[in-house]
């Protein structure tokens, strides 16, 4: 592609608000909306059990609002669990939605608040089939306010969700909240395995889009600053999670690969977790973490300037080194850190994995429309061999040599 005569968007939600004590700011946000006062929180058990719950109801309380919490959102939600939560929030004919929490929580809330305007099945908006219903009815106006740095969900467009019997991932589209509220605090409570696999999450958004066919000077400057933050940081907020400085940064490193990744997409990476996620039951920063090495092995015959610069990015020499051998520092230091945060670098790890599944998976990832859809900015062209292999190496932990 001709980078001087490509056209490229850029888009984010209406206003994003970042900082410490940030949420102490969602009564003010939501009055500016003008709307009734009946407000959902939407969340998940977990975060329904803190005090996190209280420092978001409190400022919408005091601003007037009814507030009611809806606190039995999935770890890893499904389109029957997103069509109760929808249900519940039509019945109560809510004027503004607030997801709290992880990337399940705001997806959620984010579909629901597109839900309550544009009533019917929700399976019939998802928009990857031959004749989908009409979703264009403007939503009530939806706050994302996340309690974990690693999905971005509060800034971007698709509200992902599973079809368990497809054992796949689909999303709906056009769902972008209307504001943001990021407050670093919020995630100072989280277990060390969620900071470290919504972390990873971060980082795959990160890479992958600076190796997407869409990516531009602008989503790339934010992809490898992204990359920066999470590779100095993500190590200090999973073990010293009380640590300020690194929950801000990886704060701020969601924040930029979400701009990227909503504006120019990823690749083989998310393809790939959207197939073993589901397939294994696994977390979606896991599934998404385990392949990226091995993709971003995948696509030096592509990428290896951007991969180049990517290894720079996380902090590694490269003085006097090829371009490739630039390049598998990066990779080889992307698979370390994974290690080090505690975090599987191999399918084989996974409980119940097996390499014969290897054909099952590639079949759905070359024949799914959602994995096919994931996969749609990908520089290398895709086959049946070439995924074999990826997901060969995915399992065995095989990386070549510089």
């Amino acid at each position: 592609m001709d980078r001087l005569r490509m056209i490229s968007e850029f888009s984010v939600p209406e206003k994003i608000v970042f900082g410490v004590d940030a949420v102490k700011r969602v009564g003010t946000e939501a009055r500016r909306f003008n709307t009734g006062k009946k407000c959902l929180i939407i969340t998940d058990p977990g975060v329904g059990r803190t005090d996190i719950i209280e420092k978001v109801r409190d400022p919408l309380m005091t601003e007037g609002f009814s507030v009611e919490i809806y606190d039995k959102i999935l770890t890893e939600p499904t389109l029957r669990s997103v069509g109760e939560t929808a249900n519940y929030a039509r019945g109560m004919k809510v004027d503004i939605v607030v997801g709290v929490g992880g990337g399940s929580s705001l997806d959620t809330a984010k579909a629901v608040g597109r839900a309550i305007t544009n009533p019917g099945d929700l399976k019939k908006f998802l928009p990857i089939q031959e004749h989908p219903q009409d979703w264009s009815a403007p939503s009530v106006p939806v706050i994302g306010i996340p309690t974990t740095a690693g999905t971005g969900a509060e800034l971007t467009k698709e509200a992902v969700i599973i079809i368990p019997e497809e054992k796949v991932k689909a999303w709906f589209d056009y769902c972008r909240p209307r504001v943001a509220i990021i407050d670093p605090l919020l995630s100072s409570g989280m277990p060390q395995r969620l900071t470290a696999t919504t972390g990873l999450d971060a980082l795959c958004h990160a890479v992958e889009s600076a190796l997407s066919r869409l990516a531009f000077p602008v989503t790339e400057a934010l992809s490898l600053t992204s990359v920066r933050l999470a590779a100095s940081n993500l190590r200090r907020a999973t073990f010293q999670g009380d640590n300020l400085e690194a929950r801000y940064n990886m704060a701020l490193a969601t924040m930029m690969e979400a701009f990227s990744d909503a504006n120019c997409g990823l690749v083989e990476g998310h393809a790939c977790g959207f197939v073993t996620g589901p397939f294994y039951k696994i977390s979606h920063g896991v599934a998404c973490g385990v392949a990226l090495p091995y993709v971003m092995e995948h696509n030096l015959p592509v990428s290896v300037d951007m991969l180049a610069t990517i290894a720079e990015a996380m902090g590694e020499e490269t003085l006097g080194l090829s371009k490739r051998e630039a390049a598998y520092k990066g990779i080889l230091a992307t698979r370390r850190l994974i290690q080090d945060i505690g975090l599987p670098t191999t399918l084989k790890e996974i409980e119940g994995a097996s390499r014969s599944d290897i054909p099952q998976l590639v079949t759905i990832f070359m024949t799914n429309p959602w994995v096919k859809a994931a996969a749609a900015m990908v520089k290398r062209v895709v086959t049946k061999e070439s995924i074999t292999q990826l997901f060969e190496k995915q399992f065995d932990g095989t990386l070549g040599n510089p």
